[in-house]
């Protein structure tokens, strides 16, 4: 801890009800999980715990799940008025399915080798994709875009695979962050339990997308 080591009696330590006071139990979950020691001893220190969980956590996972689901909740208001799963086009997006299909191959075997901090990081790469796949299609330029007009369904099938890129998510990322995961799966607007989904049930694109709850907060705060 900030050089030292830790210990209780010099009360040079990181006191969990203080820290589950201040913070989200996931954020040091995903600390604690992307720094895991796995050769050599690790450090803590709050500096590097403000910049992992800002600019790692919130800023790809966080930020790509909150423009999911606002972005969604403005179709309604849209000039056709149509709901998200109106939008889904599967055959759009077949290469980047194989990629989330080898990346989930990938976090597979990272587990069974018990390479969790690989795994996480794998995970990571993931929404990195959904950020690029939203940067790309810019689908909030066509929320007042008039029905037919040129690149309209397109721009926003990105939304619709963005919401199964937000379930694939919290399918993988429940290991390691159960909160924010269970919390990402009720905003999706999925019935079934979380706890019931298989590992694989992740790259099962035969599931149909389903409109996100009215309400929902960011993902990490």
């Amino acid at each position: 801890l900030g050089g030292g080591q830790f210990s209780k009696s010099r009360k040079h330590a990181i006191w969990l009800p203080s820290f589950l006071n201040r913070f989200d139990p996931d954020t040091l979950r995903y600390y604690l999980s992307i720094n895991m020691p796995e050769s050599h001893d690790t450090d803590f220190t709050w500096n590097e715990f403000a910049d992992r969980i800002n600019n790692e956590l919130i800023a790809t996972y966080g930020n790509f799940a909150n423009r999911v689901l606002s972005l969604s909740a403005r179709l309604p208001d849209t000039p056709g008025g149509e709901l998200l799963p109106e939008f889904d086009s599967l055959d759009e997006y077949q290469n980047l399915c194989s990629t989330l299909e080898q990346l989930h191959s990938e976090m597979t075997s990272s587990l069974e080798k018990h390479r969790y901090k690989e795994a996480l990081r794998t995970a990571m790469t993931v929404a990195q994709h959904g950020n690029q796949l939203l940067q790309s299609a810019t689908p909030w330029t066509h929320l007042k875009s008039a029905v037919g007009s040129d690149g309209r369904l397109q721009s926003l099938s990105s939304l619709a695979f963005g919401w199964r890129i937000c379930r694939y998510l919290s399918i993988v990322t429940q290991p390691f962050l159960p909160f924010s995961s269970q919390r990402l799966w009720n905003m999706l607007g999925i019935e079934s339990d979380l706890s019931d989904a298989h590992w694989n049930d992740a790259i099962d694109w035969s599931v149909p997308v389903v409109n996100p709850t009215k309400s929902f907060e960011p993902l990490f705060k």
